[in-house]
């Protein structure tokens, strides 16, 4: 009777361990379907969170200095496309700066802010003008570029490689929200 009472018991000992595997294997295959599904709607709500517009690649050709393009940039001001070999340098800037290098200084991941205070008032311009340049310094000017654009449709525009946002007046709060999402994004990485 002890041979029959031992072999009931680790009978019952291997069903056990059954069941506990499959109860662990069920838990881990729930917890995986979950981890995927929270994944699945998360990461596209995240992406879509991004501030500013995507806009399609030109490309990253290389031209001359000086040297004309046939691509009309897809944007303005333009997120990709044909550029310069050297870069604008980051800072904030009295003059408009050439596209080729703005572009330029878009692959290496900088953040470029270009306003158009043109027909402004004196005083509501220069206001614009040191708010986005308080900014910029707030951010200790790490690629970023302030660059006026007369003739621009808007009076603020908010570029990165690919992304664009435009406003009608400083949104300080928008305006870093974005410079925290696309700086150093570009895709050639650069130290500078």
């Amino acid at each position: 009777m002890a041979h029959k009472e031992r072999e009931a018991a680790a009978k019952a000992k291997r069903e056990r361990e059954r069941r506990r595997s499959h109860r662990n294997k069920l838990i881990l295959r729930t917890t995986l379907i979950v981890l995927a599904v929270t994944a699945a709607v998360l990461v596209p709500m995240r992406l879509l969170n991004r501030p500013g517009r995507h806009v399609e690649s030109q490309g990253r050709d290389h031209i001359p200095v000086g040297t004309s393009h046939t691509v009309q940039y897809n944007s303005d001001p333009p997120t990709s496309g044909p550029h310069y070999d050297p870069s604008a340098r980051p800072g904030i800037y009295d003059e408009p700066i050439p596209d080729g290098y703005l572009v330029h200084s878009l692959e290496h991941g900088y953040v470029i802010i270009s306003y158009n205070v043109e027909g402004m008032p004196e005083q509501e311009a220069e206001s614009t003008v040191a708010r986005l340049a308080k900014i910029a310094e707030d951010e200790r000017l790490w690629k970023l570029i302030v660059v006026p654009r007369p003739g621009m449709e808007h009076r603020i525009a908010l570029t990165a490689w690919q992304r664009i946002d435009t406003m009608g007046q400083v949104d300080a709060r928008r305006i870093r929200r974005f410079i925290s999402a696309w700086r150093d994004r570009g895709p050639e990485r650069t130290a500078y």
